[in-house]
C-alpha cells in the first residue's frame, strides 16, 4: 500500500508523523518503506543516518545507480531510502531545484521486489512536483494544527476523496483547538482521522537523540497516538488488526 504524507502548511510536523507512522507500523510487524521526497533531507536523522551522507535517491537518479544501494536498513523490517542532498551537491548539482519523483515509483514491480506491505512517502506539501502522487496513491494524509491557520486554508483547499486529515500537536487544554476540531468532525467528516496525535515534547526530545519517539519513548502520548494511527491504516488496507 502507498501512502503519501503532506502538511497543509510549513511546521505542522510531517516529518515527525511520517517517521513515526512508518515506525509504528514497523513495530505491529508491517514491512515499510519510507521515502524522503522532501529536498530537506531530515527525515535521515529520526533513523541516525548521518546528514553528511550523500546516498538518497536524488543521487541515484542523477549518476545513474540503483535505488536499492541507497536505501538503508534501520530495523528488520524497515528500511529509509533518504534524498540524498549532499550527493547532489557533491556531483555540483543544484539542491535547490525542484527534481521529480523517482522513476521507479511508477514500477510496480520494482517495489513489489522489496517485499514490502507498504510504502510511504514524505512529500513536504500536496503541490508543486509531487502533487500526481497523492492521486495515484492508494492514500493520501494532509497533517494539519487544530489552529485559525489551518482552519483557514483547509477552507482554501480542494480535499480529494482518498485525502485523510491527521491533526498533529493536539493541546487538549486550548478550548479554540477543541472548537475547530468540533467544527471539522462536521464539515470533514468524511476526511477527518479518528485518531488525534497531542501535543509531546517526546517527540522533539527522541528526535534530538536521532530515533522517532515511537521507539525512544515508546509509552509516551505521541507514540500511544501513532500506534492508534497506523491501526486505522491498516484497517484501510483491510488488513486484520
Amino acid at each position: 500500500m502507498q501512502v503519501t504524507v503532506a502538511g497543509l502548511r510549513g511546521g505542522v510536523g510531517t516529518t515527525s508523523i511520517v517517521a513515526m507512522l512508518a515506525d509504528a507500523l514497523s513495530l505491529i510487524g508491517e514491512t515499510v518503506l519510507l521515502i524522503d521526497l522532501n529536498s530537506s533531507d531530515l527525515l535521515r536523522l529520526y533513523f541516525n543516518i548521518p546528514y553528511a551522507d550523500e546516498n538518497g535517491w536524488a543521487l541515484s537518479e542523477a549518476d545513474g545507480t540503483g535505488w536499492q544501494q541507497h536505501t538503508y536498513q534501520v530495523k528488520e523490517n524497515l528500511y529509509v531510502l533518504p534524498y540524498g542532498r549532499h550527493g547532489l551537491a557533491a556531483m555540483g548539482a543544484r539542491i535547490d531545484t525542484p527534481i521529480s519523483a523517482p522513476a521507479f515509483l511508477h514500477d510496480k514491480g520494482a517495489i513489489a521486489s522489496t517485499g514490502c506491505s507498504w510504502v510511504i512517502l514524505d512529500t513536504g506539501n500536496m503541490n508543486g512536483q509531487h502533487a500526481n502522487l497523492h492521486e495515484t496513491s492508494d492514500l493520501s494524509i494532509l497533517v494539519a494544527h487544530a489552529d485559525m491557520s489551518s482552519h483557514i486554508l483547509l477552507g482554501q483547499h480542494h480535499l480529494a476523496e482518498k485525502t485523510k486529515i491527521v491533526v498533529n500537536q493536539l493541546d487538549v487544554k486550548q478550548r479554540l483547538s477543541d472548537a475547530i476540531l468540533l467544527d471539522w468532525n462536521i464539515r470533514y467528516a468524511k476526511h477527518l482521522v479518528p485518531v488525534s496525535v497531542r501535543q509531546d515534547l517526546h517527540v522533539q526530545e527522541a528526535f534530538a537523540h536521532k530515533m522517532p519517539a515511537t521507539t525512544y519513548f515508546p509509552d509516551s502520548s505521541s507514540a500511544q497516538d501513532l500506534l492508534s494511527l497506523a491501526t486505522w491504516c491498516l484497517v484501510q488496507r483491510g488488513a486484520p488488526t
